[in-house]
């Protein structure tokens, strides 16, 4: 499940369009993050769309190399904006497996996801976000107990604090419906996470990379990255 609905307002002086189809490198960023997630063998998307959704489709169905390889895309589109959670919430009867990975659609994530997977199997978690280890101010910060179970999450913390931050991918069950608030718009980050923790809901130490193109300055840093 890829989170792509989002405005994009901050990226509008440097890229035009959805935030998803912004150009990185010689491909829409979409392009990019699909293509990294398919080495991992991911063939089933469900990209949940807002804003400007109907490019991002008309762009995805229009991919004739995805079709040829039996890609699988779903689209949930929102008709009002519902924040992060909402626009879970609101995909969620379209997944079809017991488990299921979200994903921001505004970040790269370069790190090995099915030991990410496994890991939240094993645990039996309800939850799993990815951390990254990172003196980052300005990402969701995470305190961890024994055994990685998250004990706060903080999606604005103090500018003093170091540690684990909230790398914006997650696996999830999908009996984590009968945890969501009961109204339609609402953010995970705010709304939903705090109100998981101490339910099954675990951290998992990413070796790896997180680069978001949410501002011009993170966008020029993921340019040179690609």
């Amino acid at each position: 499940m890829i989170l792509c609905g989002g405005l994009g307002t901050r990226l509008r002086p440097v890229a035009k369009g959805p935030k998803a189809l912004a150009p990185l490198g010689k491909e829409p960023f979409l392009v990019v993050l699909i293509n990294d997630l398919l080495q991992y063998g991911f063939r089933r998307f469900i990209l949940c769309t807002g804003h400007q959704g109907g490019q991002i489709k008309r762009f995805v169905q229009g991919k004739s190399e995805w079709k040829k390889h039996g890609i699988q895309f779903i689209f949930s589109e929102e008709k009002k904006p519902l924040g992060t959670g909402g626009a879970l919430k609101l995909a969620l009867p379209l997944v079809a497996s017991k488990n299921f990975v979200v994903i921001n659609g505004d970040t790269l994530l370069r790190f090995n996801f099915p030991r990410f997977l496994v890991a939240h199997s094993k645990r039996g978690a309800l939850v799993s976000m990815a951390l990254l280890s990172s003196q980052r101010t300005d990402a969701g910060r995470v305190q961890i107990a024994k055994g990685f179970k998250i004990k706060d999450f903080s999606e604005k913390p103090d500018q003093t604090s170091k540690g684990y931050i909230n790398a914006g991918a997650y696996v999830m069950q999908t009996r984590v419906v009968d945890h969501l608030p009961p109204h339609d718009i609402f953010s995970l980050e705010n709304d939903f996470f705090p109100k998981v923790i101490g339910k099954k809901f675990y951290g998992f130490l990413m070796k790896g990379s997180s680069h978001d193109i949410g501002t011009p300055e993170r966008f020029a840093e993921a340019q040179k990255l690609v």
